[in-house]
């Protein structure tokens, strides 16, 4: 189509309070205006497509004859659990309903309730960073629950008060969705779902979806009270057929009825997820004579045809840049941004960890060599040990963000303790970016590019194909290896909420909790971690670090040293956060 559009206007003078030039035909109604807003609209529609299909029949059911009929009926004081395997699309229906239940309640269509109606809460795990936390949770819930009272920082007291909250006879009537409960991080009061009261108040309603036969699915099942459950089955064979025509009809692709045949033939097809990344492998395979070839060839399985995928990455995008990329993401506390993981794929002929042959033939030539054992707990031996944290925090650490050092001689800035990393070329990043496209997602709402895997199965693969091989020591020094890379690079960046967030997790996993104590010592990661929304990951990891007493006297410390060259105000500030605390 011709995007020439023809209109007419003339000059109408010049607005002497504005002196501004006036032109007649570019009103509202006009020719140019009409076309302008016409070309947008469908540019937008086109970019951001509104999804006006017909749900599937079996989600239609599932939806409209089961979750909505327990939100509706009279309180039975039982969740509603959706179960289902890996990819079977529980978020889906679960997110489907969550939106059904918004409009319904803001329309008074839900019977029961209060005068102002129901409430309606929703806790999509995994979707944005902190999701995976259960304390996290629990404070988000606790406060959209309107409950008046100091919100506990510490995860036990929590689970406490979410217990007598949610089984409260003067709660506002309020519905709670909660999704992939097995995907919180693994704490034995996120497996036994203990937070979860047995008997829920009349005016709560919780629905919430696990994968079937996980510790927090058998903990809910084997309650007294047992939750209403429905599970999240296969897809009948027309649904399936008419996903694969849907997706590959918009790449100009068909399968024959054989191909068609062979590929709903394999029992895993019957799992939505699956069958999405067999089309995408389809679509990618260029070699039409061989495509009978390649549907026989596929793993009839979800985490084996994902591994299979990341071979084919492997050879084609990135090698091992590919597998950085992968495994970076894997071990971060909550995805990466985009420039960090430039960044740390700058080094790019570094980022090769030993083969376990390579592994094996290293700790065998050093037998006598006396192995560094990693301070576990700075409560041993406090009284050494506490003195010499602080100094060493001071020493290593401007508290003040005063990092540059500038040379007398030259003028340039110079960097103690910083070193300025230089990103991967963007020709090589886009190599490993384009094949990894359709399995990440922007994770959050910070707009600053953040990647993750979209699905929990892709990191699972992750973890098979690139962590859970060979012997048990060679794993432990795969995981030591990644997650080392990632605490060197985060304990220099100068951005110190991304600081907060992933560096003291990454040396809770390398078990170097002198590092930790340090880290948690630098009072701009204090202030960002004090804060209410983050205290719970503060005092978990002074719980690694040598525990509530530790890490009270060390602020003592750090409190004096910094009483010699700080103000009496950022002294008073410091003080009230660290009494909070």
């Amino acid at each position: 189509d011709s995007r020439v559009v023809t209109y007419t206007c003339e000059f109408d003078g010049v607005d002497k309070t504005s002196e501004t030039v006036r032109a007649k035909g570019l009103g509202s109604d006009s020719v140019f205006v009409r076309a302008v807003i016409e070309f947008f609209k469908s540019k937008i529609s086109y970019q951001y497509p509104l999804d006006n299909s017909a749900m599937d029949p079996l989600e239609v059911i599932r939806e409209a004859h089961e979750i909505q009929d327990y939100i509706c009926s009279q309180n039975s004081g039982i969740p509603f659990v959706l179960v289902g395997v890996a990819g079977a699309g529980k978020s889906a229906v679960l997110a489907r309903s969550a939106a059904t239940t918004v409009n319904k309640a803001q329309n008074h269509d839900i019977p029961g309730g209060s005068n102002k109606g129901w409430n309606v809460f929703y806790h999509f795990i995994g979707a944005a960073p902190g999701s995976t936390d259960l304390g996290f949770m629990l404070q988000r819930m606790l406060k959209e629950l309107k409950y008046v009272g100091e919100i506990p920082a510490d995860t036990e007291s929590l689970v406490r008060l979410s217990n007598i909250v949610l089984n409260s006879p003067n709660i506002e009537p309020t519905i709670l969705f909660f999704d992939a409960l097995n995907q919180l991080d693994k704490t034995k009061e996120a497996e036994q779902v203990s937070w979860l009261p047995f008997t829920l108040s009349a005016n709560i309603r919780i629905v919430c979806s696990v994968i079937n036969d996980t510790p927090c699915h058998r903990s809910l099942a084997h309650r007294s009270n047992k939750p209403k459950e429905m599970l999240c089955g296969p897809l009948d064979l027309s649904s399936r057929r008419e996903i694969v025509d849907q997706v590959l009809t918009k790449f100009n692709k068909r399968l024959d009825t054989t191909q068609m045949d062979s590929l709903l033939a394999k029992e895993a097809s019957s799992n939505p997820l699956w069958l999405s990344i067999a089309c995408e492998e389809l679509r990618v395979f260029g070699l039409f004579s061989k495509v009978t070839e390649m549907i026989k060839g596929l793993a009839d399985g979800l985490l084996e045809l994902l591994e299979q995928v990341l071979t084919r990455f492997e050879e084609e995008s990135g090698g091992h840049l590919m597998v950085a990329t992968l495994c970076f993401l894997e071990c971060s506390r909550h995805g990466l941004l985009e420039r960090e993981l430039l960044e740390l794929l700058g080094e790019d002929e570094t980022l090769k960890p030993y083969t376990e042959e390579q592994f094996n033939a290293s700790t065998a030539e050093e037998p006598a060599k006396e192995k560094v054992e990693i301070d576990t707990s700075l409560a041993n031996d406090l009284s050494k040990r506490l003195h010499v944290t602080v100094e060493e925090t001071y020493r290593k650490t401007d508290f003040e963000g005063t990092t540059q050092e500038k040379d007398e001689g030259t003028g340039a800035s110079a960097t103690a303790t910083k070193t300025q990393r230089q990103p991967l070329p963007a020709a090589k990043w886009a190599v490993v970016f384009r094949s990894l496209k359709p399995f990440l997602r922007p994770c959050g709402d910070s707009g600053e590019g953040r990647l993750d895997f979209y699905h929990r199965a892709m990191s699972k693969a992750v973890r098979r194909k690139y962590f859970k091989i060979g012997s048990e020591d060679y794993r432990q020094y795969l995981y030591t290896y990644w997650h080392g890379k990632l605490a060197a690079y985060f304990e220099q960046i100068e951005n110190q909420d991304r600081k907060a967030e992933e560096l003291p997790y990454h040396l809770e996993k390398l078990l170097d909790h002198s590092r930790l104590a340090r880290c948690l010592l630098e009072w701009p990661v204090f202030e960002k971690l004090s804060a209410d929304e983050y205290n719970i990951e503060l005092l978990r990891s002074w719980r690694k670090a040598g525990g509530y007493v530790t890490a009270s006297t060390l602020y003592l410390q750090s409190l004096e040293q910094l009483s010699t060259t700080a103000s009496d105000d950022e002294i008073a500030d410091k003080k009230w956060r660290v009494s909070r605390f």
